[in-house]
């Protein structure tokens, strides 16, 4: 039996936090799944953003309901929609958002004697080649910090870094 892992990247509106689908009419039907946020960036170019009313507009991607436009895919005026959302949303969609980012990031958490990285799905399956891997490995010799749960990164000289403490999630 061989056994791959899979990730897949599901695009969520930027501003409403909502999820792509190719056919907006049914909730699970046809929701799209790209491997690594440059396909997504690359679909967009070659004009998937106009299909089901989506559009990129920097480094934001925008649902049909969060955009401005006149439903065309030329429409050179179309813009973000810039009224803010409710503030329970938009609290809503901040939280969500910290959750992604922070998904994205390595975290490493710091025993007295041991330390455990836990590495973002775009790590994988290749976990022990991964650069902070590496620098934690050649770097850590004692904790630099207090033991628990930080971000940790390679900063620009390539040497380990711990960055802010990660609040313990509950189950």
């Amino acid at each position: 039996m061989i056994i791959e892992s899979i990730v897949q990247v599901i695009l969520h509106c930027s501003r409403c936090n909502g999820r792509f689908r190719e056919n907006a009419n049914d909730e699970w039907a046809g929701i799209c799944h790209w491997d690594t946020r440059e396909e997504i960036a690359d679909q967009f170019n070659k004009g998937l953003g106009e299909h089901g009313g989506w559009r990129r507009f920097g480094d934001r991607y925008v649902c049909g309901g969060c955009q401005i436009s006149n439903g065309y895919g030329d429409d050179p005026n179309a813009r973000e929609v810039t009224e803010p959302l409710p503030a329970a949303e938009a609290d809503k969609v901040a939280r969500v958002h910290a959750q992604y980012f922070q998904a994205e990031r390595h975290v490493i958490e710091l025993a007295a004697d041991s330390w455990t990285i836990k590495h973002p799905l775009s790590c994988r399956p290749n976990l022990f080649e991964c650069p902070v891997n590496h620098a934690a490995e050649r770097d850590l010799t004692e904790p630099p910090v207090e033991p628990g749960r930080y971000l940790c990164d390679v900063d620009e000289s390539g040497r380990f870094s711990v960055g802010n403490p990660v609040e313990a999630v509950a189950p």
